[in-house]
C-alpha cells in the first residue's frame, strides 16, 4: 500500500508539472521562436535525464544509446517528432487559438486505446470506446469551432494540423509501448528523444540563421520548460508507473486537460501577439468533453 500511494503522489506531482506545458511552450517559444526555445530545452533535459537515469535508475549507457532497433525507430518517429510538431503548434498559433490547438493535443489519450485496438493483442472496439472517441472529437470540434469559423479572415490552418498531428503521434507512441509492454520498460526513451530534438532544433536554428539575444525571463522559461516539465516530469511518471497501477494513473491524468486549459487562459495576457481570448463556455465544455472521453476510454 506504501509503494502504491508513493505511486500516486508521484504521478500528481509529475501532472502538475506537465500540466503547465502549453503555457510554458506558449510563452518560451513566444519570446525567443519555437527552434531556440526547444532546442535549449531539450537539451538541458536531455543531459538531465542522461543523469538522473545513471544516478536514479541504475542503467547503463547502452540501454540510454542503443535500445533495440525497433524502438530507436519509435523514438525518431513519433517521440521527437512529437516534440517538433508539438513545439510548433503552440508557438505559431494566434493568441485566439492557443487553447484549442492545446485541446487538439489531448485527443491522445483517446486516441491511444482507440489505436491499441489494432496494435495490441487482446485489445477490442468497445461501444464504450466508440462513445468516448465521440465525445473526445466532439471536445476538439467545439473548441476550435469559432477559430475554424475565422480561417478566412487571416488565421492559419497550420497550427491546427500541427495540434492534430502531435495528438495522433503521441497516442501511436503510447500504443506501440503498450504493445511492447512485456520488454520495453527496461528501456527508456526520453533522454534519447530529447537530445534529438535538440540537435534537429539546432539545425533549423542554423539553416535558417536564427538565434534571439536572450534575456533573464527567456532563460528562466526555458530553464522551467527544461528542468521542471520535461525532465523531472518524465522521470517522476516513469518511477510512478512501476509503483501504481497504469490504469489508475491514467485515470488521474484525465484531469491534466482541465488544468492545461486554465494555464494557458492564465498565461494569455502575457503571450506576445494581438487577437481576443477564445470563448470561455466553448473551452471549458470542450476540456470536460475530453477529460470525460479520457475516464470513459480507460474503464
Amino acid at each position: 500500500m506504501q509503494k502504491h500511494n508513493q505511486g500516486l503522489l508521484l504521478a500528481v506531482a509529475a501532472l502538475l508539472l506537465w500540466s503547465t506545458s502549453a503555457a510554458s511552450t506558449a510563452f518560451g517559444g513566444g519570446r525567443v521562436g519555437a527552434w531556440q526555445f526547444l532546442g535549449l530545452a531539450t537539451l538541458i533535459a536531455g543531459v538531465l535525464q542522461v543523469v538522473a537515469c545513471r544516478v536514479q535508475l541504475k542503467m547503463p549507457l547502452k540501454k540510454i544509446f542503443a535500445p533495440p532497433p525497433k524502438m530507436l525507430a519509435l523514438i525518431f518517429l513519433t517521440f521527437t517528432p512529437y516534440m517538433v510538431v508539438y513545439t510548433l503548434a503552440m508557438v505559431t498559433a494566434a493568441k485566439p487559438q492557443k487553447v484549442g490547438v492545446g485541446l487538439l493535443n489531448y485527443l491522445w489519450p483517446t486516441l491511444t486505446v482507440v489505436f491499441a485496438t489494432f496494435l495490441v493483442p487482446g485489445s477490442k472496439m468497445t461501444g464504450r470506446l466508440a462513445a468516448a472517441l465521440a465525445l473526445a472529437l466532439s471536445g476538439a470540434v467545439l473548441a476550435n469551432f469559432d477559430g475554424l469559423k475565422n480561417l478566412s479572415i487571416g488565421t492559419s490552418l497550420l497550427p491546427y494540423l500541427l495540434g492534430l498531428t502531435a495528438g495522433i503521434l503521441w497516442a501511436v507512441y503510447s500504443a506501440m509501448l503498450a504493445r511492447w509492454k512485456s520488454w520495453a520498460g527496461g528501456y527508456t526513451t526520453t533522454p534519447l528523444g530529447f537530445l534529438a530534438a535538440s540537435a534537429v532544433s539546432f539545425a533549423m536554428c542554423l539553416r535558417n540563421g536564427e538565434w534571439v539575444r536572450m534575456d533573464a525571463v527567456s532563460w528562466l522559461g526555458i530553464l522551467y520548460m527544461a528542468v521542471c516539465v520535461l525532465a523531472t516530469a518524465y522521470l517522476l511518471w516513469e518511477l510512478a508507473l512501476h509503483r501504481a497501477p497504469a490504469r489508475t494513473l491514467g485515470l488521474i491524468a484525465s484531469g491534466n486537460v482541465v488544468l492545461s486549459t486554465l494555464w494557458l487562459f492564465a498565461i494569455t495576457p502575457f503571450i506576445p501577439g494581438g487577437g481576443t481570448s477564445p470563448n470561455v463556455l466553448h473551452t471549458a465544455l470542450a476540456a470536460l468533453l475530453i477529460m470525460c472521453a479520457i475516464v470513459i476510454g480507460r474503464k
